[in-house]
């Protein structure tokens, strides 16, 4: 027998335990950022829904909701908002007006939205404008930088058929996150549980790494 066929190599030499070692260590780390990662994208995308859409995407999107419908001396009045749950900031407002006999919709008036406070002060108002796309109806913006209790005064005038004044109840409420700290302790504590799991990810990975490079 010649001397190469004595010196075969054991198959369970030294290196090759250690090989293994760092091999299966390693694939315990991936291990546990991989189960970890879809844990911390969960969290991250419930944070975002709870956070919800910015106020100025919350003002822009979704329908007119109808506020108000009533009849005041020649005129038939349809108040329409959006959004449909009026909070603090920019409210967008449309007005129909139609003639209470014909019912026919009134494309040449005049109409100005003053919004009255509980004090029954006026302290914001609109000169609404009639849309070429949509005849006899108005729309208009006013920017309420308080919530509260509003009555709105609706002056419609026309030289051929009149004028004549409507009363609108308006509620606006908090901007969304500020009625209370409840939602904010939420937000801070799923914020502290995504900082935790990426620690703890990054110091798992770092000590196997280092227990794989010492071996």
């Amino acid at each position: 027998m010649s001397l190469l066929s004595r010196r075969r190599p054991s198959p369970t030499s030294p290196l090759s335990i250690d090989t293994a070692d760092r091999m299966d260590q390693r694939r315990h780390a991936s291990l546990k950022v991989a189960t970890l990662a879809p844990l911390l994208a969960l969290l991250a995308w419930a944070v975002a829904v709870a956070w919800g859409p910015s106020p100025v995407a919350a003002q822009t999107v979704g329908e007119p909701t109808e506020l108000f419908r009533g009849r005041s001396g020649p005129y038939e009045l349809i108040v329409a908002i959006r959004p449909d749950v009026p909070v603090v900031g920019t409210i967008h407002f449309l007005v129909s007006v139609l003639d209470a006999d014909t019912r026919g919709a009134v494309d040449d008036a005049r109409v100005l939205i003053v919004a009255i406070d509980e004090d029954g002060a006026p302290v914001y108002q609109s000169l609404a404008v009639d849309t070429p796309a949509s005849p006899g109806v108005y729309e208009a913006n006013i920017t309420f930088s308080e919530p509260g209790r509003w009555d709105l005064r609706v002056d419609v005038e026309n030289r051929r058929i009149g004028e004549a004044s409507f009363n609108v109840p308006l509620e606006v409420r908090p901007p969304p996150g500020s009625e209370g700290s409840g939602g904010v302790i939420v937000f801070a504590g799923v914020i502290a549980v995504l900082v935790a799991g990426t620690v703890y990810v990054a110091y798992t990975a770092r000590q196997s790494r280092r227990r794989a490079e010492a071996g």
